[in-house]
């Protein structure tokens, strides 16, 4: 899982999903920092807007370049 990524949580975690973002920072060393996409994600966003979200919880749709 790389910075430009395209995650979304796994599918095993129920009520976490139908939301997508893009990792936009490492957090550590099994966190990134995530900005999530589309209406009704600003309860996941806190003070920079960003998300920390645990690796584990998350998998990759898209690669970036």
């Amino acid at each position: 899982m790389k910075v430009g990524d395209l995650v979304r949580f796994r599918s095993d975690l129920v009520g976490m999903d139908g939301y997508a973002g893009i990792v936009v920072a490492h957090n550590g060393e099994g966190c990134v920092n995530v900005m999530w996409l589309g209406s009704g994600v600003q309860w996941r966003h806190r003070g920079d807007g960003f998300a920390s979200e645990m690796k584990m919880f998350l998998e990759v749709i898209s690669e970036s370049r």
